[in-house]
């Protein structure tokens, strides 16, 4: 899995997961350094730029910072695996 996240610019402004062989992520989680919990999407598709994070939270956009990212992917046999990792806020 790969992923990216965009400072505004029009170059890498989402966070994605790329991959082949998968058949859905199954969530992906994005916590703040405090723990908090700021994005959530489930059952989805990877490799698709409309459904990553903006990088923001609540309608706003969250502070330059490292955020924690887990994801549970279901791959084409039927396997699930959890990949985990973290993201950098540029702004």
């Amino acid at each position: 899995m790969k992923s990216r996240l965009n400072n505004g610019d029009g170059v890498n402004d989402m966070f994605l997961l790329y991959g082949r062989g998968v058949a859905e992520i199954e969530s992906l989680l994005l916590f703040d350094r405090w723990g908090n919990q700021v994005y959530e999407r489930k059952s989805f598709q990877p490799n698709d730029e409309s459904l990553g994070w903006d990088g923001n939270f609540r309608g706003h956009a969250v502070n330059p910072a490292v955020y924690v990212w887990q994801a549970v992917v279901r791959f084409v046999d039927g396997e699930s695996e959890v990949f985990s990792g973290d993201v950098t806020v540029l702004r």
